[in-house]
């Protein structure tokens, strides 16, 4: 089956980052969480954040710093974080190309 992407409008902010939701309600009734593509160009940052829901991020390119519970994390390509619902985190890009992640996230019901 191909899967062909319905993308909201793309927001971006002034410190870099770049956001599309991702609709897959084509594809999946009623699906239980929702979806993004985020980019952070050479230098940006996302700002603070926190929110209700949990969220998974999958960094599919590039390599940067998180900031989460107030520790830094070094995160590359390939790899994953989870976030509590209602703890700030954010993320800065410190390498040499585009950072690029998909975002997941859901409310506990």
């Amino acid at each position: 089956m191909n899967l062909t992407l319905n993308n909201k409008k793309t927001i971006s902010t002034e410190t870099g980052l770049h956001i599309s939701e991702i609709d897959l309600t084509n594809y999946i009734p009623n699906i239980p969480f929702e979806l993004s593509q985020f980019v952070v160009d050479v230098g940006g940052y996302s700002p603070d954040e926190f929110h209700d829901e949990r969220e998974i991020w999958i960094i599919t390119n590039g390599s940067g710093q998180l900031t989460y519970k107030g520790v830094m994390y070094e995160l590359k390509a390939g790899q994953a974080v989870k976030f509590d619902s209602n703890e700030v985190h954010t993320i800065k890009n410190t390498g040499n190309k585009i950072l690029s992640v998909i975002s997941i996230w859901w409310k506990d019901e």
